[in-house]
């Protein structure tokens, strides 16, 4: 016979999957309210000049080559996800030529450090997340543990804003700097769930 999950315990694993999976998706799906909060809220970072037609095109370029990477990444296995996806942004960034080298070094360390605060935050949060599964006596969750699941899902939200700030002392502030500072938290969302799908996949071939 199949053993039953009780609805919370059900609720639980599924909330497991979002934070897993989805979360790319909610920031997506923001509004020009919140991005208008994101610029508003930059940590000593200004913007100087305006961004050009050509800067926006090439932004959009880099959504949609990371949207299609991001999709080839089971297959690209993590590291070569990883590294094609900071060489599409570094071009982008203009980080790319020979006299940048410093600059986009800095790029890629302040991007490792944003993705390690970010899987901290996650493997809290799975942690108290598995705890709660546990302890829980059939559609009964105590209220510690509710508590306990409140204060993850906030420090993994807290977390995820200063892994997105972190970008920014990378940055110069040029108008094409500032166009993906005002999305910053939903690339390195986007790039965390990118490498988490290679290594998935990385994972499945190791199997095969």
């Amino acid at each position: 016979m199949t053993a039953q999950r009780s609805p919370l315990v059900t609720m639980l694993l599924t909330a497991g999957v979002v934070l897993a999976v989805g979360l790319p998706v909610l920031y997506v799906m923001r509004g020009p309210a919140e991005a208008e909060a994101d610029v508003a809220s930059l940590p000593d970072f200004e913007f100087e000049g305006i961004a050009t037609t050509h800067d926006a095109q090439s932004l959009d370029q880099l959504d949609r080559a990371l949207d299609t990477l991001r999709d080839e990444a089971p297959s690209l296995g993590a590291e070569e996800f990883k590294t094609r996806a900071l060489g599409l942004t570094l071009a982008y960034l203009q980080f790319d030529g020979p006299e940048q080298v410093d600059r986009a070094a800095r790029f890629v360390t302040v991007v490792d450090q944003a993705l390690a605060e970010i899987d901290g935050a996650r493997a809290q949060m799975e942690a108290v997340n598995a705890q709660a599964i546990a302890d829980t006596q059939g559609d009964v969750e105590s209220d510690e543990s509710i508590l306990a699941r409140r204060e993850a899902w906030g420090s993994w939200q807290v977390a995820q804003r200063d892994a997105g700030d972190l970008l920014l002392t990378a940055m110069i502030p040029c108008p094409r700097h500032g166009l993906l500072a005002e999305q910053r938290l939903i690339w390195l969302l986007r790039l965390d769930y990118g490498i988490r799908a290679g290594q998935r996949g990385d994972r499945e071939g190791g199997e095969g």
